[in-house]
């Protein structure tokens, strides 16, 4: 208890300071580790997801991937490619089974994840995955 106690007094002070505490919804990992996830009320208003690889602060890749088209959404911090064993990974990773709930498609979860934790701009939750193998 006294953890839990310690990490909100140091949220509590990081909320004083003014500190932007950005939330995000993770989907998974793909099997060579790469962090699939979704910012909340991201500011590009264009549906999108992050995949990234390292630790907090020092990541060796990153980069966001649009929801209706197989294109990439390049920003500050996240503009790199995929190259074409990633691309393979991804696409496994989002046709499989979620691990939370195996009725739907990681690809399902993203789509759910993206309009639970972004207000702005929705996505149809019937939407097909694009062919990321034509990711440009």
């Amino acid at each position: 208890m006294n953890d839990i106690n310690q990490a909100m007094k140091n949220i509590k002070q990081l909320q004083n300071e003014g500190k932007n505490l950005l939330e995000m919804a993770r989907v998974g990992y793909t099997n060579d580790m790469y962090e699939i996830f979704v910012n909340t009320d991201d500011p590009g208003y264009i549906p999108h997801f992050h995949y990234r690889k390292g630790k907090p602060n020092n990541y060796t890749f990153h980069t966001c991937i649009k929801l209706k088209s197989p294109e990439y959404f390049h920003h500050t911090g996240k503009e790199d490619n995929l190259n074409s064993k990633q691309i393979k990974e991804l696409i496994k990773f989002l046709q499989s089974s979620s691990e939370d709930d195996e009725n739907k498609t990681n690809w399902e979860v993203l789509l759910i994840e993206w309009n639970r934790n972004n207000s702005q701009e929705k996505v149809d939750k019937n939407q097909e995955m694009p062919d990321y193998n034509k990711l440009k």
